[in-house]
């Protein structure tokens, strides 16, 4: 019994280590462009980048590791929230205080407590991250897990294990569609609105959005045609199969 509870608490400490490795590493990455780069440079790209996307980054592989330990029915220590939600995010503002106290202008306060409040808006970026790692994860994090282990099971001769799923194409698709859509294209109306000058953009037809990565737009129409072909896909070789037969 008690050997039992001893090597459950291992199992727990195990996972809880990895996922405080991920966050001091996070941490250490975004150190760098928060206390070495310029903030004003490129629109603020160093600190929002080390503050949003870093942490978000960080939330999704966490989400892999936890899902992976309880898909294995491990136990799981609360201990890992303090790490997800206190150290990381914490240590990642404190690391913007030089940047911060350094350039008022481009932060935008006068006072103390303004800078005060410059930070607590950081700390709530920081947790957006956080948040957004759930869809990093979804689109882009777990398919890729799932190839990987598809792949490394096909090495050691798994036929079951090593099955590649359409969804894990599906969703990597979805992502690439997303990030190189939302790069091609500039002016889009807020909304709504912009669905219809999106469309209007892969289709080809004149709008008020600005095209600023053609190659881009043409990527995207490729990848429409491809997931249009996969979907079709079953249906096409049913209706060959069909026309052999007679």
């Amino acid at each position: 019994m008690a050997a039992g509870r001893a090597g459950e608490a291992d199992e727990r400490l195990e996972v809880t280590v990895v996922v405080g490795v991920i966050s001091i590493v996070a941490v250490l990455i975004a150190a760098v462009p928060l206390l070495l780069l310029d903030p004003v440079a490129h629109d603020g790209a160093a600190p929002i980048g080390a503050i949003f996307g870093i942490p978000m980054v960080a939330s999704a592989l966490i989400i892999e590791v936890v899902m992976r330990a309880h898909q294995r029915n491990r136990p799981l220590s609360r201990g890992m929230l303090w790490w997800v939600l206190g150290v990381l995010p914490v240590s990642i503002v404190l690391c913007s205080i030089p940047a911060v106290l350094d350039d008022p202008e481009y932060f935008a306060y006068e006072t103390g407590w303004g800078a005060v409040g410059t930070l607590a808006g950081m700390l709530l970026l920081a947790y957006l991250g956080i948040l957004m790692g759930g869809l990093l994860w979804f689109f882009v994090v777990f398919p890729l897990a799932q190839l990987v282990l598809a792949l490394i099971a096909r090495a050691r001769g798994d036929k079951e294990g090593g099955r590649i799923g359409f969804g894990s194409f599906l969703l990597l698709g979805l992502a690439a569609l997303i990030l190189i859509l939302a790069g091609s294209l500039d002016g889009l109306a807020p909304g709504r609105s912009s669905g219809g000058q999106i469309i209007a953009a892969v289709l080809g037809i004149p709008g008020s959005y600005e095209v600023v990565w053609p190659l881009g737009l043409w990527i995207v129409r490729l990848l429409l045609a491809g997931f249009v072909l996969l979907l079709c896909w079953p249906a096409i070789t049913r209706r060959v199969r069909g026309r052999r037969v007679a």
